[in-house]
């Protein structure tokens, strides 16, 4: 997995994908398929941030960024949401656009958050490591600032 110090995520690389299957042919190009994993990136860290506090999205990420185990949490559940993309499409169009195609309605907001992940990934992620929940943790108040992040190395 690859750190983007941009956005403070982990991201899967196209060899790591690969082992699921051809992501670049799938995908058309290797651009398209490096787009494709930084979007599996981003909802799984949107679904972590969704359970705790803003002010400690940095303190999670942090933690994320620093332990093995939870890099490997997050290796886990990109593989199981990679693989769900690749068998069932399941970042489908309905849920990009929060409207239920077939019927017209508004598909209400907590009902995407619930659907964006697959059960395997939700399952990985609530399940933590058994040392440190990744989800839970943002409930917990956290006094870093910002700077003292960006003087560790972050």
């Amino acid at each position: 997995m690859e750190w983007n110090k941009t956005i403070h995520e982990w991201v899967l690389t196209i060899e790591e994908a690969n082992d699921i299957g051809n992501v670049s042919s799938v995908f058309g190009n290797e651009d398209n398929a490096e787009r494709e994993l930084k979007s599996i990136a981003r909802t799984i860290y949107n679904y972590i941030h969704s359970y705790g506090s803003v002010g400690n999205r940095v303190y999670v990420d942090w933690h994320i960024y620093t332990d093995a185990s939870l890099k490997d949490v997050i290796y886990r559940a990109s593989m199981a949401q990679l693989e769900a993309h690749l068998e069932s499409g399941l970042n489908d169009l309905k849920k990009q656009v929060g409207v239920n195609i077939e019927t017209g309605q508004v598909i209400d907001k907590k009902d995407l958050k619930d659907h964006s992940l697959c059960v395997e990934a939700e399952d990985i992620l609530v399940n933590g490591d058994g040392s440190f929940n990744i989800c839970y943790a943002g409930y917990y108040f956290n006094t870093m600032k910002y700077s003292d992040y960006e003087e560790l190395g972050f």
